[in-house]
């Protein structure tokens, strides 16, 4: 049993309890993570005051996984953590969204006043913008559930705007025919693709085409490689189709 007064004891069991959450839910426990996170939690209000906020974001998170959406909205809400920072208010947005609760995400994501670039170091730009993406993915999906469709058109483009990698905002603008063929057009043209990502210009230009569209060499490669499978089918096919010549020949 371990006495209240010993600290150094109590931190080595929270280290140990962060470990067996992450171990779980790598492995797709989640119901074991939430164990770990619950009590992770408990033991840091009397004794690791300073990583609080970490503990009740991984406890929520781990409510999330397993489902327990209006328990994860409940907790963030207990502890007044919806704007902490904006993982809080992503996880609390998704958390509300499956809950159906499609007019509090919107209240609660779509706050004027949220600023979270105040928070964060230059090399962390990127993770914001692709937090504010979800943000922005969120509320059209809200907006669009409600059928409230041009405030849904507007945060789909805001969030490719954000994170032109957000592949699910693109999808939805497409497939649910939310534009037309010049505004597919000029949205494509207005997104800046770079080196790394420059290859989902081809797929999403062949979406907009409702086509297959390829012209970078790595795609080149892919069609070759596909080619040279045909070719050995139908090679073996040959192959085949002579032998049974030869033994019908023979039989004959």
């Amino acid at each position: 049993r371990l006495e209240s007064t010993s600290l150094p004891k109590f931190s080595l069991v929270i280290k140990n309890m962060k470990y067996l959450i992450t171990k779980n839910i790598s492995l797709h426990l989640y119901k074991n993570a939430l164990f770990y996170a619950e009590k992770c939690l408990c033991i840091s209000l009397t004794h690791d005051i300073n990583s609080i906020s970490d503990n009740i974001y991984m406890f929520a998170k781990c409510l999330f996984l397993n489902k327990e959406y209006s328990r994860c909205v409940n907790l963030i809400q207990k502890y007044n953590v919806i704007y902490y920072n904006i993982n809080f208010l992503i996880l609390y947005g998704q958390a509300l969204f499956n809950c159906d609760d499609y007019d509090s995400v919107i209240l609660y994501l779509e706050k004027d006043s949220i600023n979270f670039e105040s928070q964060i170091l230059d090399d962390e730009q990127n993770n914001i913008n692709s937090m504010h993406s979800i943000r922005h993915l969120l509320i059209g999906k809200a907006y669009e559930m409600k059928e409230n469709k041009q405030p849904a058109i507007r945060n789909y483009l805001l969030a490719l705007k954000n994170d032109l990698e957000n592949i699910e905002a693109f999808d939805i603008l497409i497939n649910h025919q939310l534009l037309n063929t010049s505004e597919k057009q000029k949205l494509l043209s207005t997104l800046n693709f770079n080196q790394n990502n420059c290859w989902l210009y081809d797929y999403y230009q062949s979406k907009i085409n409702d086509n297959i569209f390829m012209t970078y060499k790595s795609d080149v490669e892919i069609d070759l490689s596909i080619n040279k499978i045909i070719n050995e089918i139908n090679s073996e096919n040959n192959s085949k189709y002579r032998r049974d010549n030869n033994i019908e020949e023979n039989y004959n």
